[in-house]
C-alpha cells in the first residue's frame, strides 16, 4: 500500500532535487548552451564574411587577370605592328639601296662607254687622218687638213 507520508516525502524530495538541479545545473547548462549558440553563430558569421571576402578577392584577381591578359594582348599587337613597320622600313631601305646601286652602275657603265667611245673616236680619227694624209699629203694645206679632221671626228661621234 501506498503510504501518504512516504508519498509526500518523495514528492518533497523530488521538488527539492528539481530546485537544486535547476539552481546548480540548469542555469549553468543553459548559460553554456547560450554561449555555445552565440559562438556558433559568430563562427558562421565569420565564415560567411570570410567567404564574401574570398569571393571579392577572387573577383578582384579575375579582374586583374583579365586586365593583364588585355595588356599582354595589346603589347603583343604593338610588337607585331612594330615588327611589320621595321620589316617595311628594311624592305624600303633595301629597294632604295638597290636603286642607288643600279643608278651608280648605270652611271659607271655610261662613263666607261663614253671613255671607250672617246678612245675609239680618237683612233678612228687618227686612222682616217693617216689614211687621208697618205693619199693627199701633198695636195692639202694645213687649214683644209684641220677641217677634214674635225669633219671626221664629228661624223664618228654621231655613230
Amino acid at each position: 500500500m501506498i503510504n501518504p507520508l512516504y508519498m509526500l516525502q518523495v514528492l518533497l524530495s523530488f521538488f527539492v532535487l528539481m530546485g537544486l538541479l535547476t539552481y546548480f545545473l540548469y542555469k549553468p547548462v543553459r548559460k553554456f548552451m547560450v554561449d555555445r549558440t552565440a559562438s556558433i553563430e559568430k563562427a558562421i558569421k565569420d565564415a560567411q564574411k570570410a567567404k564574401e571576402d574570398a569571393e571579392k578577392l577572387r573577383n578582384d584577381y579575375l579582374g586583374e587577370l583579365a586586365q593583364a591578359k588585355s595588356e599582354s594582348q595589346r603589347i603583343i599587337e604593338d610588337a607585331i605592328k612594330q615588327g611589320q613597320k621595321a620589316r617595311e622600313q628594311i624592305a624600303s631601305d633595301a629597294r632604295d639601296e638597290a636603286v642607288r646601286l643600279i643608278e651608280r652602275a648605270k652611271a659607271e657603265v655610261q662613263l666607261e662607254l663614253d671613255k671607250a667611245m672617246a678612245v675609239l673616236r680618237d683612233h678612228v680619227a687618227e686612222l682616217a687622218i693617216s689614211a687621208a694624209a697618205a693619199v693627199i699629203s701633198k695636195e692639202i694645206d694645213a687649214d683644209t687638213h684641220a677641217q677634214l679632221i674635225a669633219d671626221v671626228i664629228q661624223g664618228v661621234s654621231k655613230h
